[in-house]
């Protein structure tokens, strides 16, 4: 079964938002890589002060080496956008629910 991964970044998400843009090239680089290393779903998601990235990865192990892989990348981009603090990965493993979707 696959596992979902979390990961809060604490920054601005406008800011955010506009350094992606800006960064659209790398930032699809790094999404490739992504997919190559296995990810199902990944998605940025904001709220007040803060952004979060939510993917759906085969394994955690997989996940954990993209994230090793790709770490300089991610950095750099993190960092032109303003993210403070260093971002830690959180792993939950869906449950088999009767409303699962």
């Amino acid at each position: 079964m696959s596992v979902m991964m979390s990961m809060g970044l604490q920054v601005d998400p406008q800011r955010f938002e506009r350094v992606t843009q800006e960064h659209k090239d790398e930032l699809m680089a790094i999404i490739e890589q992504a997919k190559q290393a296995g990810v199902i779903h990944h998605v940025f998601c904001a709220a007040d002060g803060e952004v979060m990235v939510l993917d759906e990865w085969p394994d955690e192990r997989s996940a954990l080496d993209f994230l090793d892989g790709s770490r300089e990348q991610i950095q750099t981009l993190f960092a032109d956008a303003g993210v403070t603090g260093e971002p830690q990965p959180r792993f939950w493993r869906p449950l088999p629910t009767a409303d699962r979707m």
